[in-house]
């Protein structure tokens, strides 16, 4: 729960808000320039805490294409791991 909603401030009201996890993932997708199959991979990678081979299973790929699109995404976002790359998700702000 408590990564599923982030607070941001609102500088009009000075109250805080909740941001829905769908607002903050578009926000970093636009901001890392990450295509539909690699947004579709990210969200399977944050949800999921299954091995390489069930989250390939799960989104009908092989493991090396897997392999692939989180090279693709650690390029992107400048992370050299999943862990990295979940962590900067969950820690990454507009």
């Amino acid at each position: 729960f408590i990564y599923s909603n982030q607070f941001i401030y609102n500088e009009n009201s000075g109250d805080k808000e909740i941001r829905k996890d769908s607002d903050k993932f578009a926000e970093f997708s636009v901001a890392f320039s990450l295509t539909d199959r690699e947004q579709e991979v990210l969200k399977v990678l944050l949800m999921s805490d299954d091995n390489v081979q069930d989250i390939a299973e799960k989104l009908l790929i092989s493991r090396a294409a897997l392999y692939r699109h989180v090279t693709n995404l650690n390029e992107k976002t400048g992370t050299k791991s999943r862990i990295g790359l979940i962590q900067l998700y969950y820690s990454w702000k507009k």
